[in-house]
């Protein structure tokens, strides 16, 4: 099975920005193939029971053979291996990687549900989703662009465009250090 997606990754704790690149290139190693990235957005925690630091958040459009629950598996993986801790619901995280989209495939399961059920409610979802795929129809029936248009950014706090090819090249010691 050959998949097309959409990945949301978000940081805030420690060197959110190395957490990220850490995170980009260790998908690469796992059959997740990383084809478009967004701009990073500096944004408020959201949802969050205790005060915490800003996130960094961003969105990849990425292609992979693996299966639905196989791809989430993978994720997580690759959240524990990067130090990944769950003391409490939406506690601080070193790396979040959650699956927001997947290209013809809607799951509900207990572990998975495709598309994210808060995917057209979340600004430090949709506007980098929006930098990348503004056609892309959701499961709402709106593109991603018109979604875009009603979710306030208020939480937004700063973006940093990204140069795609500055992720292309993981160096296996880059991210160990």
């Amino acid at each position: 099975m050959h998949i097309k997606g959409y990945l949301g990754l978000g940081s805030n704790i420690g060197n959110r920005l190395l957490n990220l690149y850490r995170a980009l290139c260790s998908m690469q190693s796992h059959g997740i193939n990383v084809v478009r990235m967004s701009s990073i957005y500096e944004t408020l925690p959201v949802d969050c029971p205790l005060p915490q630091p800003n996130y960094l958040n961003m969105v990849v459009m990425i292609e992979t053979g693996l299966e639905p629950l196989d791809l989430l598996r993978e994720c997580k993986g690759i959240e524990r291996s990067l130090g990944r801790e769950r003391p409490y619901k939406n506690a601080p995280r070193i790396i979040d990687i959650d699956v927001l989209l997947l290209n013809g495939i809607m799951l509900d399961t207990p572990d998975l549900k495709v598309p994210h059920p808060h995917l057209e409610s979340r600004a430090f979802v949709i506007h980098p989703l929006a930098e990348i795929s503004p056609d892309l129809v959701l499961a709402s029936g709106n593109t991603v662009a018109d979604v875009k248009k009603n979710v306030k950014k208020d939480k937004i706090l700063a973006m940093w465009k990204v140069r795609d090819e500055g992720f292309r090249e993981c160096e296996e010691n880059s991210y160990h250090s």
